[in-house]
C-alpha cells in the first residue's frame, strides 16, 4: 500500500503557486505562499490494480482565511483542478480533495498525517467517508443506529463510547477521529445544547473546515452551527435519516466526489439484492459519473450476479447508463 504520495507537498505548492500567478490569479497564489500543505492518505480503491486516494490540506493564517471563507468552496475547487492537471501523471495515486482551513492549534491533538493506515481502519472501519457523529451519551443507541444505515452507502461512522476499543485512551482516539474526519454530523435532540463535548466536537470541526451538518430532531441548532441549514428528521424513521444525509454529502462540494466514488464501490461490490436496490436511486441521481466510473457500474450489472439479479435493478440502471452516455457524448 502507498503511503506516501509521490512528491512532496511543498513542491506541488510551489509549482501550483506559479502556475496561478502565470494566470493572473494573485490572490489564490498568495493564498498558497502563506499555506503549510500537507498530503495525506485517505482511503483506496481496488479497481484496475488499485488507486490510493489523497487530500491536499492547506492550513492558513486566520486573517486569509476570512478574506476568502464566502467563497472558500470556489477556490478549493479552483485548486483541485489544477491539482488535478499538474498530477496526471500518478494516475495510481489521487488527490481527491483540497481542503483549506485556519490555523488553529489545538494542544495535544495528533495530525491527521501522523495517523497510520492502519489506525485509520481501527477508528473508521474501512475506507468509506469518514463521518463524526456528535450526540449526547444517551442517545447512543440512535447514533449507532444512523452509523449502521448510512454504511451501506460507503460512509464509515465514528460513534464515540462504540467504537473506541477498551485498551485505548479514550480522549485520544476521539480527537484521531476528530482530525481524520471528512465531515461532521450533529444529532440535535432535546437536551444537546448542555453537552459541552459535543460542542467541543463541533467546534473542532468547524476549526477544521470540514462540512458539518446539523439535524433536526425535535431540537433547533444553535450557536456556531445555527446559520447552517439543518435537515429536518424523525428518529422513528432513522433510514430515511441516513438516506438524506447521504443525499447531502453527495451535494457537498467538499464530499460529493468522495461519496461518488464509494456509491459506485459498492454497488459493485453489494453482497446481496437488498444492497443493490438500495443503492439504485442514489446511483440515479448523482450526474456527474465520469467514465471510468460509468463502466464500472456497466461491468458490475453483468459481472455481480447479486446486482444482476435484483429485482428492478439492471433496468434501472441500464437506462440511466443510456442517458449519461448520451449526454457525455453531447458535450465532447
Amino acid at each position: 500500500m502507498n503511503e506516501n504520495y509521490p512528491i512532496p507537498a511543498q513542491t506541488l505548492i510551489q509549482t501550483l503557486d506559479e502556475l496561478f500567478s502565470h494566470l493572473g490569479e494573485e490572490e489564490i497564489a498568495g493564498l498558497l505562499r502563506q499555506a503549510e500543505a500537507s498530503i495525506n492518505w485517505e482511503g483506496q480503491d481496488n479497481w484496475d490494480g488499485g488507486r490510493d486516494f489523497y487530500c491536499l490540506n492547506l492550513k492558513i493564517p486566520v486573517p486569509a482565511f476570512a478574506s476568502i471563507d464566502s467563497k472558500r468552496a470556489a477556490v478549493e475547487n479552483a485548486l483541485l483542478q489544477k491539482v488535478g492537471a499538474v498530477t496526471r501523471q500518478f494516475d495510481r495515486d489521487v488527490i481527491s480533495r483540497v481542503i483549506i482551513v485556519p490555523d488553529v492549534r489545538v494542544t495535544g491533538a495528533p495530525g491527521a498525517g501522523q495517523l497510520s493506515p492502519d489506525i485509520l481502519r481501527r477508528i473508521w472501519e474501512g475506507d468509506g467517508l469518514r463521518l463524526f457523529i456528535t450526540h449526547r451519551a444517551q442517545d447512543k443507541l440512535a447514533a449507532v443506529e444512523l452509523k449502521t444505515k448510512v454504511a451501506p452507502y460507503g460512509v464509515s461512522g465514528f460513534v464515540a463510547h462504540q467504537d473506541i476499543e477498551p485498551n485505548q485512551v479514550w480522549q485520544s482516539e476521539i480527537e484521531r477521529a476528530l482530525v481524520s474526519m471528512h465531515a461532521l454530523v450533529a444529532m440535535i435532540i432535546p437536551g444537546f445544547d448542555s453537552s459541552v463535548w459535543c460542542h467541543q466536537e463541533i467546534g473542532f470541526a468547524l476549526g477544521r473546515g470540514v462540512p458539518v451538518i446539523p439535524l433536526r430532531l425535535g431540537a433547533d441548532p444553535h450557536g456556531f452551527i445555527g446559520r447552517i441549514q439543518a435537515l429536518n428528521g424523525d428518529l422513528s424513521n432513522i433510514q430515511g435519516l441516513a438516506s438524506n444525509l447521504v443525499d447531502t454529502l453527495l451535494k457537498a462540494d467538499q464530499t460529493s466526489a468522495m461519496m461518488r466514488e464509494h456509491l459506485v464501490l459498492e454497488f459493485e461490490h453489494a453482497k446481496t439484492w437488498e444492497t443493490a436496490r438500495l443503492l439504485r436511486p442514489k446511483l440515479l441521481t448523482v450526474t456527474r459519473f465520469d467514465g471510468g466510473q460509468l463502466t464500472r457500474i456497466e461491468k458490475a450489472l453483468t459481472e455481480n450476479q447479486k446486482v444482476a439479479t435484483a429485482y428492478g435493478v439492471p433496468e434501472a440502471v441500464n437506462e440511466f447508463l443510456a442517458k449519461q452516455r448520451r449526454s457525455i457524448s453531447r458535450s465532447t
